[in-house]
Protein backbone atom coordinates (compact mmCIF):
# COMPACT_ATOMS: atom_id res chain seq x y z
CA UNK A 1 0.00 0.00 0.00
CA UNK A 2 1.63 3.29 -0.94
CA UNK A 3 1.72 5.85 1.82
CA UNK A 4 0.21 9.37 1.39
CA UNK A 5 2.18 12.21 2.62
CA UNK A 6 0.93 13.87 5.74
CA UNK A 7 -1.95 15.91 6.02
CA UNK A 8 -0.22 17.91 9.07
CA UNK A 9 3.26 19.24 10.43
CA UNK A 10 4.96 17.60 12.67
CA UNK A 11 6.76 20.78 14.16
CA UNK A 12 5.09 20.11 17.44
CA UNK A 13 6.68 16.82 18.16
CA UNK A 14 9.94 18.17 16.94
CA UNK A 15 9.31 21.20 19.33
CA UNK A 16 8.53 18.74 22.35
CA UNK A 17 11.89 16.42 21.29
CA UNK A 18 13.87 19.19 21.12
CA UNK A 19 13.29 20.79 24.22
CA UNK A 20 15.03 18.00 26.27
CA UNK A 21 18.05 19.67 24.84
CA UNK A 22 17.09 23.04 24.71
CA UNK A 23 16.96 23.54 28.47
CA UNK A 24 20.21 21.99 29.39
CA UNK A 25 22.24 23.91 26.66
CA UNK A 26 21.02 27.27 27.97
CA UNK A 27 21.64 25.89 31.61
CA UNK A 28 25.02 25.09 30.56
CA UNK A 29 25.90 27.96 28.80
CA UNK A 30 24.99 30.21 31.69
CA UNK A 31 26.69 28.22 34.12
CA UNK A 32 30.37 28.65 32.38
CA UNK A 33 29.10 32.11 31.60
CA UNK A 34 28.89 31.85 27.97
CA UNK A 35 27.12 34.65 27.10
CA UNK A 36 29.34 36.94 29.41
CA UNK A 37 32.43 35.73 27.32
CA UNK A 38 30.45 36.98 24.00
CA UNK A 39 29.47 39.92 25.55
CA UNK A 40 33.16 40.51 26.11
CA UNK A 41 33.88 40.24 22.83
CA UNK A 42 31.84 37.85 19.66
CA UNK A 43 33.72 34.99 18.54
CA UNK A 44 33.67 31.57 16.53
CA UNK A 45 33.57 28.82 18.08
CA UNK A 46 37.45 28.31 17.06
CA UNK A 47 38.08 31.50 18.90
CA UNK A 48 35.96 30.88 22.04
CA UNK A 49 37.79 27.79 22.57
CA UNK A 50 40.85 28.80 22.54
CA UNK A 51 39.85 31.88 24.59
CA UNK A 52 38.49 30.09 27.64
CA UNK A 53 39.96 26.48 27.21
CA UNK A 54 36.39 24.95 26.62
CA UNK A 55 36.14 22.07 23.93
CA UNK A 56 35.95 23.71 20.78
CA UNK A 57 33.56 20.65 19.13
CA UNK A 58 30.88 20.86 21.80
CA UNK A 59 31.00 24.57 21.21
CA UNK A 60 30.43 24.46 17.36
CA UNK A 61 27.02 21.77 18.60
CA UNK A 62 26.04 24.85 21.26
CA UNK A 63 26.28 27.48 19.49
CA UNK A 64 24.22 27.19 17.01
CA UNK A 65 21.81 25.83 18.83
CA UNK A 66 21.86 28.92 20.91
CA UNK A 67 21.63 30.83 17.84
CA UNK A 68 18.27 29.07 16.88
CA UNK A 69 16.87 29.81 20.35
CA UNK A 70 17.24 33.63 19.48
CA UNK A 71 19.94 34.05 22.16
CA UNK A 72 22.93 34.38 19.41
CA UNK A 73 23.48 35.62 16.35
CA UNK A 74 26.31 34.98 13.71
CA UNK A 75 28.04 38.35 11.94
CA UNK A 76 30.82 36.85 9.57
CA UNK A 77 31.32 33.41 11.46
CA UNK A 78 31.34 35.38 14.77
CA UNK A 79 29.00 34.87 17.45
CA UNK A 80 27.72 38.12 19.50
CA UNK A 81 24.40 38.27 21.70
CA UNK A 82 21.05 39.37 21.13
CA UNK A 83 19.33 41.90 22.54
CA UNK A 84 17.04 38.88 24.40
CA UNK A 85 20.51 37.26 25.73
CA UNK A 86 21.97 40.60 26.93
CA UNK A 87 18.82 41.29 28.84
CA UNK A 88 18.30 38.52 30.15
CA UNK A 89 21.03 36.14 30.78
CA UNK A 90 23.73 38.63 32.32
CA UNK A 91 24.19 37.62 35.00
CA UNK A 92 24.50 41.54 36.22
CA UNK A 93 20.98 42.35 34.73
CA UNK A 94 18.45 43.25 36.87
CA UNK A 95 16.45 41.26 34.54
CA UNK A 96 18.28 38.22 34.98
CA UNK A 97 16.98 34.47 34.05
CA UNK A 98 19.47 31.78 34.17
CA UNK A 99 19.18 31.38 38.17
CA UNK A 100 15.44 29.61 37.17
CA UNK A 101 16.91 27.77 33.77
CA UNK A 102 19.53 26.41 36.05
CA UNK A 103 16.87 25.32 38.51
CA UNK A 104 14.84 23.87 36.02
CA UNK A 105 17.88 22.64 33.93
CA UNK A 106 16.65 18.82 34.16
CA UNK A 107 13.29 17.84 34.02
CA UNK A 108 11.18 18.36 35.96
CA UNK A 109 8.93 15.17 35.16
CA UNK A 110 10.23 11.81 33.90
CA UNK A 111 7.89 9.32 31.86
CA UNK A 112 8.37 7.25 34.41
CA UNK A 113 7.03 9.60 37.17
CA UNK A 114 4.58 10.80 34.75
CA UNK A 115 3.25 6.98 34.54
CA UNK A 116 2.85 6.57 38.19
CA UNK A 117 0.62 9.76 38.70
CA UNK A 118 -1.62 8.86 36.16
CA UNK A 119 -1.66 5.00 37.26
CA UNK A 120 -2.91 7.07 41.03
CA UNK A 121 0.52 6.41 42.69
CA UNK A 122 1.63 8.38 45.49
CA UNK A 123 4.12 10.56 44.88
CA UNK A 124 7.77 9.65 45.70
CA UNK A 125 8.55 13.44 46.51
CA UNK A 126 7.19 16.30 47.43
CA UNK A 127 7.81 19.15 45.70
CA UNK A 128 7.36 23.15 46.10
CA UNK A 129 3.39 23.12 45.25
CA UNK A 130 3.23 20.66 47.99
CA UNK A 131 4.78 22.27 50.78
CA UNK A 132 3.16 25.73 49.60
CA UNK A 133 -0.43 23.73 50.05
CA UNK A 134 0.35 22.65 53.45
CA UNK A 135 1.89 25.76 54.22
CA UNK A 136 5.29 24.23 55.10
CA UNK A 137 8.04 25.92 53.59
CA UNK A 138 11.74 25.56 54.22
CA UNK A 139 13.98 28.38 54.61
CA UNK A 140 15.67 26.94 51.02
CA UNK A 141 12.91 26.26 49.11
CA UNK A 142 11.71 30.05 50.04
CA UNK A 143 14.85 30.83 48.35
CA UNK A 144 14.87 28.91 45.56
CA UNK A 145 11.74 29.92 45.05
CA UNK A 146 11.49 33.53 45.32
CA UNK A 147 14.77 33.86 43.04
CA UNK A 148 12.69 31.84 40.41
CA UNK A 149 9.52 34.28 40.60
CA UNK A 150 11.50 37.38 40.99
CA UNK A 151 13.61 37.05 38.23
CA UNK A 152 10.58 36.34 35.81
CA UNK A 153 8.20 38.84 37.40
CA UNK A 154 9.97 41.43 37.35
CA UNK A 155 9.60 43.19 33.95
CA UNK A 156 5.67 41.90 34.21
CA UNK A 157 5.65 44.27 37.79
CA UNK A 158 7.21 47.39 35.87
CA UNK A 159 4.81 46.89 33.07
CA UNK A 160 1.93 46.73 35.77
CA UNK A 161 3.10 49.64 37.69
CA UNK A 162 3.21 51.85 34.53
CA UNK A 163 0.47 51.24 32.66
CA UNK A 164 -2.21 50.37 36.30
CA UNK A 165 -3.98 53.31 37.65
CA UNK A 166 -3.09 53.35 40.89
CA UNK A 167 -3.23 57.08 41.60
CA UNK A 168 -6.73 56.90 43.98
CA UNK A 169 -4.97 53.80 46.06
CA UNK A 170 -3.57 54.28 49.22
CA UNK A 171 -3.20 51.21 50.39
CA UNK A 172 -2.54 48.35 48.76
CA UNK A 173 -2.29 44.73 50.04
CA UNK A 174 -0.93 41.75 47.41
CA UNK A 175 -2.17 38.04 48.71
CA UNK A 176 0.71 35.37 48.12
CA UNK A 177 3.27 38.35 46.81
CA UNK A 178 6.09 36.15 46.51
CA UNK A 179 9.25 38.18 46.68
CA UNK A 180 7.30 41.77 46.87
CA UNK A 181 8.47 42.97 43.46
CA UNK A 182 5.04 43.79 42.42
CA UNK A 183 4.61 46.17 45.81
CA UNK A 184 7.74 47.30 45.20
CA UNK A 185 7.09 48.57 41.50
CA UNK A 186 3.94 50.09 42.36
CA UNK A 187 5.92 51.84 45.22
CA UNK A 188 8.04 52.96 43.40
CA UNK A 189 5.49 54.36 41.05
CA UNK A 190 3.45 56.02 42.78
CA UNK A 191 4.75 57.76 46.11
CA UNK A 192 1.99 58.16 48.11
CA UNK A 193 1.59 54.40 48.01
CA UNK A 194 1.92 51.68 51.31
CA UNK A 195 2.00 48.31 50.46
CA UNK A 196 1.93 45.43 52.24
CA UNK A 197 3.07 41.41 51.07
CA UNK A 198 1.14 38.91 52.80
CA UNK A 199 2.84 35.65 52.15
CA UNK A 200 4.01 32.47 54.12
CA UNK A 201 6.45 33.42 56.91
CA UNK A 202 9.76 31.99 54.93
CA UNK A 203 8.71 33.97 51.76
CA UNK A 204 8.55 37.32 54.44
CA UNK A 205 11.83 36.64 55.40
CA UNK A 206 12.91 36.63 51.66
CA UNK A 207 10.40 39.68 50.16
CA UNK A 208 12.10 41.89 52.69
CA UNK A 209 15.36 41.26 51.56
CA UNK A 210 14.27 42.53 47.85
CA UNK A 211 12.31 45.88 49.55
CA UNK A 212 15.41 46.73 51.45
CA UNK A 213 17.16 46.25 48.58
CA UNK A 214 14.73 48.84 46.47
CA UNK A 215 15.39 51.43 49.49
CA UNK A 216 11.70 51.22 50.17
CA UNK A 217 11.58 49.76 54.07
CA UNK A 218 9.44 52.82 55.10
CA UNK A 219 6.63 51.91 52.63
CA UNK A 220 6.49 48.40 51.80
CA UNK A 221 6.27 46.06 54.42
CA UNK A 222 5.10 42.60 55.08
CA UNK A 223 2.83 40.07 57.33
CA UNK A 224 3.01 36.19 57.67
CA UNK A 225 -0.26 34.26 57.46
CA UNK A 226 -0.32 30.47 57.20
CA UNK A 227 -3.01 30.67 53.58
CA UNK A 228 -3.13 26.55 54.31
CA UNK A 229 -6.09 26.99 56.82
CA UNK A 230 -9.54 27.73 56.67
CA UNK A 231 -10.30 30.81 54.23
CA UNK A 232 -9.58 34.05 55.37
CA UNK A 233 -7.81 32.67 59.04
CA UNK A 234 -5.42 35.52 59.76
CA UNK A 235 -6.34 38.02 57.13
CA UNK A 236 -7.89 41.41 58.97
CA UNK A 237 -11.36 42.42 58.17
CA UNK A 238 -11.32 45.42 55.44
CA UNK A 239 -13.13 46.30 52.50
CA UNK A 240 -11.55 45.38 49.49
CA UNK A 241 -12.24 44.05 46.25
CA UNK A 242 -11.04 40.77 44.16
CA UNK A 243 -9.00 41.23 40.88
CA UNK A 244 -6.96 38.97 38.86
CA UNK A 245 -3.10 38.06 40.31
CA UNK A 246 -0.36 36.92 37.89
CA UNK A 247 -0.66 33.48 39.14
CA UNK A 248 -4.66 33.11 39.36
CA UNK A 249 -7.56 34.75 40.53
CA UNK A 250 -8.54 35.00 43.76
CA UNK A 251 -12.67 33.89 44.61
CA UNK A 252 -14.19 35.25 47.47
CA UNK A 253 -15.87 32.88 49.95
CA UNK A 254 -18.80 33.30 52.50
CA UNK A 255 -16.75 33.32 55.25
CA UNK A 256 -13.80 35.45 53.45
CA UNK A 257 -13.00 38.21 56.18
CA UNK A 258 -12.70 40.43 52.91
CA UNK A 259 -16.52 40.48 51.98
CA UNK A 260 -18.42 43.00 51.37
CA UNK A 261 -16.33 44.13 47.96
CA UNK A 262 -16.12 47.92 46.86
CA UNK A 263 -15.39 48.66 43.45
CA UNK A 264 -11.76 48.55 42.37
CA UNK A 265 -9.64 49.77 39.51
CA UNK A 266 -8.08 46.58 37.72
CA UNK A 267 -4.83 45.83 39.12
CA UNK A 268 -2.08 43.06 39.18
CA UNK A 269 -2.23 42.24 43.03
CA UNK A 270 -4.61 40.08 44.34
CA UNK A 271 -6.60 42.42 46.86
CA UNK A 272 -6.06 46.27 46.56
CA UNK A 273 -7.57 48.19 49.39
CA UNK A 274 -8.43 51.76 50.50
CA UNK A 275 -8.06 53.85 53.14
Amino acid sequence: MQIELPTCDDRPVWDAWLSAYQMPTVATADEIRLFEALDAAPATAAELAERKGWNAEALKAMLPMLSALGFLTPRLGRYQLTPAARTYLLHDSPFYWATPSRRIAGPPSSSASCDRSLAGAAKETLGPADSWEAGDVSADMAKSVATFMHSHSVPAALGSARQGDFAGVNRLLDVGGGSGCFAIALAERFDHLRATVMELPTMCDLAKGYIAEAGLTGRVDTTSVDMSGPPGQGVTTRSSCPISSTTGTWTPTPNSPAAPMTPCRPAVASICTRC
